[in-house]
């Protein structure tokens, strides 16, 4: 029989016991955690035959005695499980796929255009050349936009999707660019289908952005000069400040005003024609006459 100082002394020695297990097992797992660094701090160039490092990711782990960490109770097992849970997680998260679309606007273009990225890898993940890349777009919105695109695909009025063809970028191996005009405000959203050489697909990814032509134009209530200089330095015209309204409109009926006129007329119309068609015929009368044909 222990006395009553006794037992509270054994509950407080074993408390103080678990403490210490404790404590030596969260200090291994968090040494065993500072051991876990990328790989490329370690490796000074690129191993052959390893794609480039921003495709995949890489970890050395120097293990030593980590596996200490889970026997020292069930809490700290359950610990080293999730650890290990989150690092295999990590390692297979953010991998891209070996056909990535991306859709960016692009920059300086007054018709707000996309231009659709697809980025095409082979089944080593080396970027994969002369491959065919079709984009559907479809836009997303209560009625068919009149007149969509109407440049650069063909509409398909009854799925309300163009088709565009990708053509491969000069600077870039595996990179396929491809331009779209957005003509309605709404959403819009686009896929990418990649088939190679041989006619195997490949894969597909998609892809999806909001546009708003409108919005760019009255986001700000400020002229935007070096816009309006341009476009009249352009079609020939000037920037007229306040103070100079009266002079231009005095001057207004004396500027030339450069008009533009499309006109066709057939070739055959032309005297000249005419006149050569009827030479041709007596010169052929003549020759078969003086040939005694006629």
């Amino acid at each position: 029989m222990l006395r009553e100082t006794d037992r509270k002394g054994l509950v407080v020695g074993d408390r103080k016991d678990r403490f210490r297990r404790a404590l030596r097992a969260w200090r291994r797992g968090l040494a065993a955690h500072r051991q876990i660094v990328p790989l490329e701090r370690l490796v000074e160039r690129q191993p052959e035959g390893l794609p480039a490092r921003s495709h995949y990711h890489d970890i050395l782990l120097p293990i030593g005695d980590l596996w200490h960490w889970g026997f020292s109770d069930r809490d700290a097992h359950r610990d080293m499980d999730k650890a290990w849970r989150q690092l295999i997680r990590w390692l297979v998260a953010d991998v891209p796929s070996r056909v990535e679309l991306a859709a960016e606007a692009q920059p300086g273009d007054p018709n707000q255009a996309m231009v659709l990225q697809v980025r095409v890898r082979d089944k080593k993940f080396q970027p994969l050349d002369n491959a065919r890349v079709t984009l559907s777009v479809q836009w997303i919105g209560d009625s068919v936009p009149p007149g969509t695109n109407a440049l650069s695909g063909v509409p398909d009025s009854k799925t309300n999707t163009i088709r565009i063809t990708a053509e491969q970028s000069l600077t870039e191996p595996g990179l396929y660019l491809a331009s779209y005009v957005p003509r309605q405000s709404g959403g819009y959203f686009a896929e990418a289908l990649v088939a190679d050489a041989a006619g195997a697909q490949v894969g597909r990814a998609t892809a999806g952005w909001s546009a708003d032509p409108a919005a760019e134009e009255f986001k700000s209530l400020k002229p935007n000069r070096t816009l309006l200089e341009l476009v009249a330095k352009k079609t020939g015209g000037e920037m007229i400040t306040p103070g100079k309204l009266n002079e231009f409109a005095r001057l207004l009926p004396s500027k030339q005003v450069p008009v533009t006129e499309n006109w066709t007329t057939p070739f055959w119309h032309q005297p000249l024609v005419f006149i050569f068609a009827l030479g041709c015929f007596a010169a052929e009368w003549g020759i078969r006459r003086m040939k005694g044909l006629v």
